[in-house]
């Protein structure tokens, strides 16, 4: 028996970075956090499922000391995904707490200097988004689609505010 199903040609993956870009994410992996070396800088490393094929994009959130002072990313990824607490308090970096939540970033493409990938296009977290920094620095309106070479289908959707979605439900 058929129960209606109607066959359609499969669509080919697309494999390779995504175009740059804001996207929405969820944080689908955290291993455990550790120290770098030589400078002792903490580091969150995640794994998140960006935009609405899901792409992995692996990133590396720290905090520390670096060649221009005090910095810290790990905030900005806390509060893009809403599990920022008050300031001076600590956060729950357990990745009982993080996997699942969901945010949005601005993607870039780079060349990836080591590992297997080496030499290849990868996508990146160029930084983190949230209500306060959305509008900084974007080159288009968040209604502007923006699509993949010759398939013309949009892949980045309007921020979760704009589409009246919460961005709380669980993965």
């Amino acid at each position: 028996m058929d129960e209606g199903y109607t066959y359609q040609e499969p669509v080919k993956p697309v494999f390779g970075p995504i175009p740059a870009g804001d996207y929405d994410f969820a944080v689908t992996s955290v291993n455990p956090i550790y120290r770098s070396k030589p400078n002792n800088n903490l580091v969150l490393p995640v794994v998140l499922a960006v935009g609405p094929d899901k792409t992995p994009v692996y990133d590396n959130p720290s905090a520390g000391v670096g060649k221009n002072g005090p910095y810290d990313n790990i905030a900005g990824f806390l509060k893009a995904i809403g599990k920022n607490p008050k300031p001076g308090e600590r956060p729950n970096l357990s990745a009982t707490n993080l996997v699942g939540a969901r945010g949005a970033a601005r993607i870039k493409i780079e060349i990836a200097q080591e590992g297997k990938l080496a030499g290849q296009e990868v996508n990146k977290v160029h930084y983190y988004l949230w209500e306060d920094n959305k509008k900084a620095g974007d080159p288009l309106p968040p209604d502007v689609p923006r699509s993949r070479p010759g398939d013309g289908k949009a892949i980045i959707p309007p921020p979760p505010a704009a589409r009246g979605e919460p961005r709380d439900i669980p993965f």
